[in-house]
């Protein structure tokens, strides 16, 4: 345990004056449990009341939510909270007779637990981090079990069940998995404590210090310990096996079957699914039958000719479906390339009128979730209007006109990730035209709209175009492509009114970032770096804009849960 032994002078006096201040209003002491829960808030722990003498939650409390943010802590938690005027304060949920927890992982800081379920393992792995000098704080639970709590510095750790411990009676918590800790009482009627004199509460100088992080290549070698493995799909590269261009058409599976045949107990099987694959993309028979009787040769053992014509005739004697596609179409890039391509080319006005432009704009941020998490992909409203620079109501607005057009849909089952954010896929009326392989897919003019969505990604991007407007963003994104004779060109370039092009382009000119030469007749604009973004941030006295808005959807979350909180604990 990391202590110090004398506490800070001016931490004393604060304590004192709040409790004095405290007692002239009349209000009741705070108790043990609500001291601790503050004081571990503050330190940067996601703690949680659950009832007393139990290690299960509240009925109804939102675990999945709890993973990924944390209850709000209002000032020093006695006063009445400024954000939620409905809601209490943080120490009226930890009320009465109630245990503590902390829950695991990255909002508390990556913490883990190394729970040891024995008095003897207890010692062991107390020992073990002595020896290697590492910090941690330790409680015991009963009957001399307890257990120790490090931060890792780089991510969350894995969960290590006792199965697959280095160590006996170990395990060890690392995300999605909370903890019952000092201030509560185990089902068996022992009180959790910190072991020796050890509260957090008296061993530090002032009430923001915490527990030093470590890294996690100091505990994988003799604990075991690794990080959290990335849970989003990783894309699996598009391969051919070295067939022609023309079977990209083709499923992974029966691609791989057409080059290598298959193995004995599955050779029907594969052979008709291929054959069923050929059938249902339209591929003349004439021309893929030599290649499938060669497939049906490479089978172990060869599988006879005879029988393999047999298949595909059957095959092509009625209309027959695709198989189903890959999981992950294609390159990425490539794939990404098709849907900024069906953006572009979708007749946003059309179907959405005055609001066409904002709702491209969260499509277009949808191909960017995908691009990074695959075909189907969170996103949680406060996730999209933080991307967009938009409030939240907006966004959900957005998104369910989105859903509405059938251009992105809900997917199943549960429609929700383990943060309880929405999980999405395309709609059916995004049509992309087949992949073909990598090497011959052709290229489009949206190749640059990725690398557009990191540059205006940044908060000083958003700080400035969030007052400037979204036109004015586009259109210093052309302007820096190339040069533009009038504002015409620029306004059918990037597809806005001209009175609303005319508009950015004369305030990117006021502050600025394009030039209008008159000697020459032209609009252009060079690259603008962080700094010259911020400058123009401070004169437009948006600095900051971008993120206040994320400190509001945090504070928008942590009071969702404490309502949620105190709706699960009523009786």
């Amino acid at each position: 345990m990391i202590r110090q032994d004398i506490i800070g002078t001016q931490e004393c006096i604060g304590r004192s004056e709040a409790v004095l201040e405290m007692q002239d209003l009349g209000v009741p002491p705070l108790t043990n449990l609500q001291e601790s829960a503050i004081d571990l808030k503050r330190r940067g722990f996601n703690v949680f009341p659950i009832p007393y003498a139990s290690k299960q939650p509240f009925a109804g409390t939102s675990l999945k939510r709890l993973y990924s943010s944390s209850l709000h802590l209002c000032g020093d938690g006695i006063d009445k909270c400024r954000h939620g005027q409905s809601l209490g304060n943080f120490a009226s949920l930890f009320e009465g007779r109630k245990n503590i927890a902390v829950m695991c992982g990255k909002t508390s800081g990556n913490l883990v637990d190394i729970d040891c379920d024995t008095q003897s393992a207890y010692e062991l792995m107390g020992k073990e981090l002595d020896a290697r000098g590492l910090p941690y704080w330790t409680f015991n639970s009963h009957n001399g079990r307890g257990g120790y709590l490090l931060r890792i510095l780089e991510g969350e750790a894995a969960n290590v069940v006792a199965g697959k411990s280095k160590f006996n009676d170990v395990e060890l918590w690392g995300n999605s998995h909370y903890i019952v800790i000092p201030g509560s009482v185990h089902p068996t009627g022992e009180f959790y404590s910190w072991r020796g004199d050890s509260d957090p509460r008296y061993c530090f100088p002032n009430s923001y210090q915490t527990l030093p992080a470590v890294s996690v290549g100091e505990l994988t070698s003799w604990l075991g310990l690794t990080l959290l493995k990335d849970d989003q799909f990783q894309r699996k590269p598009f391969e051919m096996f070295g067939l022609p261009a023309e079977y990209a058409v083709l499923s992974r599976r029966n691609r791989e079957a057409l080059a290598q045949g298959a193995n004995d107990g599955e050779r029907n099987i594969r052979l008709t699914a291929l054959a069923y694959d050929l059938a249902g993309c339209a591929l003349e028979r004439d021309d893929i039958e030599d290649d499938l009787l060669i497939a049906a040769a490479r089978c172990t053992p060869a599988y006879s000719a005879g029988n393999a014509l047999a298949i595909l005739k059957h095959a092509y004697s009625k209309p027959r479906t695709r198989a189903r596609k890959d999981s992950h179409l294609g390159d990425p890039t490539a794939k990404t390339q098709q849907l900024y391509a069906f953006a572009k080319s979708f007749d946003w006005k059309g179907k959405f009128k005055r609001k066409a432009r904002m709702r491209k704009l969260f499509f277009m941020m949808c191909i960017v979730r995908s691009t990074m998490e695959g075909d189907v992909f969170r996103a949680s409203v406060r996730e999209m209007a933080e991307m967009a620079n938009r409030k939240y109501q907006f966004a959900s607005v957005c998104m369910r006109d989105l859903i509405g057009a059938k251009l992105i849909r809900l997917a199943v089952p549960g429609n929700k990730s383990n943060s309880g954010a929405n999980v999405y896929a395309f709609g059916k009326e995004v049509v992309l035209s087949p992949i073909l392989d990598s090497n011959t897919t052709p290229c489009n003019t949206n190749v640059n709209d990725w690398t557009q969505q990191k540059i205006t990604n940044t908060d000083a991007w958003k700080d400035v175009f969030g007052k400037l407007g979204n036109v004015a963003g586009e259109a210093l994104l052309c302007l820096q492509a190339g040069s533009y004779t009038n504002i015409n060109s620029i306004a059918k370039e990037i597809e806005a009114a001209w009175s609303s092009t005319d508009c950015g382009v004369e305030r990117l000119v006021e502050y600025r970032l394009a030039i209008h030469s008159l000697s020459e007749g032209l609009y252009y604009a060079e690259p603008v770096s962080e700094s010259q973004l911020l400058m123009v941030a401070l004169k437009l006295r948006t600095n900051g804009r971008a993120e206040t808005q994320r400190i509001k959807h945090r504070i928008g979350r942590e009071l969702f849960l404490n309502h949620n909180m105190y709706k699960a604990m009523r009786p």
